[in-house]
């Protein structure tokens, strides 16, 4: 794993509105419509690579690399019960190039 660190704030959504979105996505409504929509705070180009991600794990299942994805989609920090655009709190970052990389907490 390349050890490039990134305080970078990064956005990502939970799982159930990922899934959401995959599944409007596979239905043919345009990525646009369902980011207004959902009034998530996200760009069409965000929302397409964040759908890209799942998609693997859709695909592919349980598996090592799945699981750094799917590890990277969905960190411990994502609250899942709410349902909109959450970026990294402060003291998270990401060490790698996303999604193949791991979420750290620097205390």
């Amino acid at each position: 794993m390349n050890n490039r660190r990134t305080s970078a704030k990064r956005k990502l959504l939970p799982k159930k509105v990922l899934a959401e979105c995959y599944e409007l996505q596979t239905l043919g409504v345009p990525l646009t419509k369902v980011i207004r929509d959902k009034e998530l705070n996200i760009t069409r180009s965000l929302l397409a690579k964040l759908l890209k991600y799942y998609k693997i794990i859709d695909d592919y299942g349980p598996g090592n690399a799945v699981i750094a994805v799917r590890k990277s989609l969905f960190p411990d920090w994502l609250v899942e019960t709410k349902e909109q655009v959450q970026t990294n709190p402060d003291g998270w970052y990401y060490v790698g190039y996303f999604p193949k990389g791991q979420w750290h907490y620097d205390n």
